[in-house]
């Protein structure tokens, strides 16, 4: 996963992209483009993928959203053995 907004080797119009989390519903994220450098307005275009761009595949991304499927159900912090 990138470690934050991070610049890719992607231009649109001239400009870079860059790519960053994206929450997603249900308390899953996901990658997404975006087209400034502080990660807030979405890339709308369907040239580029977020995950090729990050380095990773959508296959990783759903794995790691399985395996917090344990602490997507609200529960009190005594119910977590930690």
């Amino acid at each position: 996963l990138p470690d934050g907004c991070k610049q890719t080797n992607y231009k649109s119009n001239g400009n870079y992209l860059y790519v960053d989390v994206k929450p997603a519903q249900n308390a899953y994220i996901s990658l997404a483009l975006y087209t400034d450098q502080t990660c807030t307005s979405l890339y709308t275009g369907t040239d580029y993928d977020a995950y090729t761009a990050a380095g990773t595949s959508s296959d990783d991304m759903a794995t790691f959203n399985t395996l917090l499927n344990g602490y997507r159900t609200c529960q009190p912090c005594v119910a977590y053995d930690l």
